[in-house]
């Protein structure tokens, strides 16, 4: 699957007209976002939303169209292999790294959201799953202590639901018939 477009979309909601959301800090704020969608040859669309207090909105939009061509063109099973090499590759651009705090982290983060998303979306799975298995596979947690199984519902409901050695499982699903056998 290959990422063929980045779109950034730059929402911003009027809030400081009625002093809404306003505290000390944040005297007139518009709540505001940046969205990007990735885009691919399958359909398939990798999503992130970064949240933002109206101005400077436009820098982190800016950003984020600008570091996303680094991704634009790219196979997503480059990422799946290795997500590390993307988060150094843009951590580390020769050009930007100087950049590090703020806009720049902001970028970097949207896009590493919206490729794992994208992830999860090809994988038919919960983005959740995909993302707790790599923190986990590179954590201190020793091996068997959480264990994440994915596959045929219909195989691993029954097994696991009555296996005397689980102690709990997640389900993500609203199948009621899957929901009473756990």
């Amino acid at each position: 699957m290959r990422i063929t477009a980045a779109k950034v979309i730059d929402l911003r909601v009027p809030t400081s007209d009625n002093l809404l959301g306003s505290d000390p800090f944040h005297i007139k704020p518009d709540y505001s976002s940046a969205l990007l969608h990735l885009e691919t040859d399958t359909g398939l669309r990798g999503v992130s939303v970064v949240f933002t207090v109206g101005a400077g909105t436009d820098w982190i939009c800016h950003g984020i169209k600008d570091l996303a061509q680094l991704v634009v063109g790219s196979e997503l099973e480059d990422f799946t292999q290795s997500p590390i090499k993307l988060y150094k590759r843009l951590i580390d651009h020769h050009q930007l790294r100087w950049l590090h705090d703020g806009v720049f982290r902001m970028a970097c983060g949207s896009i590493l959201n919206a490729m794992w998303d994208l992830w999860a979306k090809s994988e038919n799975k919960p983005l959740c799953s995909i993302t707790l298995a790599e923190v986990l596979s590179t954590s201190d947690v020793p091996g068997g202590v959480i264990n994440i199984l994915t596959g045929n519902r219909k195989e691993l409901i029954p097994h696991f639901a009555s296996h005397m050695d689980v102690n709990a499982f997640v389900y993500c699903g609203d199948n009621s018939a899957e929901i009473k056998s756990i």
